[in-house]
C-alpha cells in the first residue's frame, strides 16, 4: 500500500502542522488568517514548542474538520478534508462551503486513475 504524505496544508486533515514567524516574531497557525485574534504569541514571549502545542493552535487545526454534510458524502473528501478554512470564507455566497470545491473534484476526477495505475507500476517494479 502507497501511503501519499500532503505537503500542502489545504488538503491535510488537520492544519496545524506549521507555524508563520512574522517579521516581527509574532506566531500565527496560519499565513492567511493573520490578525490580532488568532496571533499565538511572539518568539520573544514563547518558544515555538509552547506555540505549536498551545490550545488556540491545536483549536485551529481541529476547525478544518468542520466541513459540512455535502463533504462528508463526496467521495473524495479524504484527498482534501474540505480544503483550507480560508477558502471557506471566500465568498458568503459559498454557505461556509469551500469555494474551490468544484475545481478539487474536476482534478481528483480526472487524475484518479492515472495515479492508481501509476501506483500499480510503483508496486510491481519496486516492491
Amino acid at each position: 500500500m502507497l501511503v501519499w504524505y500532503r505537503n500542502h496544508c489545504a488538503l491535510q486533515e488537520k492544519c496545524n502542522v506549521y507555524l508563520v514567524v512574522e517579521h516581527n516574531g509574532d506566531l500565527f497557525s496560519c499565513d492567511f488568517l493573520v490578525s490580532e485574534e488568532t496571533r499565538l504569541g511572539n518568539l520573544h514571549e514563547i518558544s515555538l514548542q509552547q506555540a505549536f502545542n498551545s490550545p488556540a493552535h491545536i483549536a485551529f487545526g481541529l476547525r478544518k474538520a468542520n466541513y459540512g454534510e455535502k463533504c462528508r458524502r463526496c467521495q473524495w473528501v479524504k484527498l482534501c478534508y474540505g480544503g483550507c478554512i480560508k477558502d471557506r470564507l471566500h465568498d458568503p455566497r459559498d454557505h461556509g462551503h469551500n469555494h474551490f470545491c468544484e475545481s478539487y473534484k474536476y482534478f481528483f476526477e480526472r487524475v484518479d486513475g492515472q495515479f492508481k495505475e501509476l501506483a500499480d507500476l510503483y508496486l510491481r517494479h519496486y516492491r
